[in-house]
């Protein structure tokens, strides 16, 4: 999903937590790039579908440095690619900044 947004910088933070049935617990966070992040991903999926309580917070953060295209329907476009793999709750914000002259 993300990797797959051409010409911009892309990063990712992630805040993990969960407790096993046997009342074991672990806590992380992550910032990097999304392919650091692959690895804890295939680790977290097993052991959040066997944990009694889970927390999962995940933000993309994808920068344009020659700007984003706003023709036709590519922001609709992007934010369906965003949502579409996120379960529970995705929001999408974006922020822009004024061209420097």
């Amino acid at each position: 999903m993300i990797s797959g947004t051409s010409g911009a910088d892309k990063t990712v933070r992630l805040e993990a937590e969960y407790e096993t049935a046997a009342g074991g617990t672990l806590s992380l966070e992550f910032d990097g790039p999304p392919s650091d992040a692959q690895p804890l991903k295939d680790f977290l999926e097993p052991q959040f579908r066997a944990a009694q309580e889970t927390h999962l917070t995940c933000v993309y953060t994808v920068s344009w440095n020659q700007g984003f295209p706003l023709a036709g329907d590519e922001p609709e476009k992007l934010s369906a690619r965003l949502t579409r793999f996120a379960t529970g709750a995705a929001f999408v914000e974006a922020e822009a900044e004024a061209e420097a002259k």
